[in-house]
């Protein structure tokens, strides 16, 4: 594994994946910042030794990217936190099971990619409100956000703030791609081959030409795209 991959990586008790985006080079010759934005798999059944950590990286508001039923199966551990706000966006609400079952008969070889696209397509106001809540959240402090394994609807918000850091394409597929060696206890998770977000990168240069101009065009500003940036970058 990628040694600059292992050092992001926080190990915590009982809970996965969870690592920093820091320390990939961005545009103009900066590098991301650690302690801005943080990602993981679901936060419940934490140890008092993970809360305490997770609190000390700094992280002050946690943006849960869950349906509903998910989080009432498996509720945040921070919900009653006063020093943490908590956000909850369902990121796949506009994707019910019809629209997802023709999604996946429709492209069955690239299930993965074809529910990225989907989001990026279907779920536009609640990719926009993620971004404005990550904007946000950095007047607090850094940022987590999450879903059940870290992986999909994560992967695809980290990818998203990659991108306008100006990280390089390779950077974001290997951090997309360590999620499969993070998860190995979860099962049924589909797994996080580099492919799946290469297409929905491709799909995003057909339709919109960068992540950047995708996210001007559901309604995020040059403003918010540069405050996220400013902080995010050093």
């Amino acid at each position: 594994m990628n040694s600059d991959l292992e050092l992001r990586r926080i190990p915590l008790d009982n809970a996965f994946n969870f690592r920093s985006l820091g320390g990939y080079a961005g545009r103009g010759g900066m590098v991301t910042r650690h302690g801005v934005f943080y990602r993981s798999g679901w936060l419940n059944g934490l140890s008092p030794r993970d809360k305490e950590r997770i609190k000390a990286l700094g992280i002050r508001t946690i943006i849960d990217l869950r349906s509903k039923a998910e989080t009432i199966e498996r509720p945040d551990d921070f919900l009653d936190d006063p020093e943490i706000t908590h956000i909850h966006i369902d990121v796949m609400a506009a994707l019910n099971p019809e629209k997802l079952g023709k999604l996946f008969r429709r492209d069955a070889k690239n299930v993965l990619s074809s529910l990225y696209k989907a989001m990026l397509e279907e779920s536009k106001e609640e990719v926009k409100r993620v971004i404005l809540s990550v904007a946000q959240g950095l007047d607090r402090g850094g940022v987590l956000f999450h879903c059940m394994v870290g992986k999909d609807r994560t992967g695809l918000t980290a990818m998203l703030l990659l991108s306008i850091a100006g990280v390089d394409v390779m950077d974001i597929l290997a951090d997309y791609e360590v999620s499969e060696t993070y998860i190995d206890m979860v099962q049924d998770h589909m797994g996080s081959k580099k492919e799946n977000m290469m297409l929905t990168l491709e799909h995003i240069r057909a339709h919109y030409g960068t992540p950047a101009e995708y996210l001007r065009q559901i309604g995020i500003s040059n403003e918010i795209l540069d405050k996220i940036c400013g902080r995010f970058l050093k």
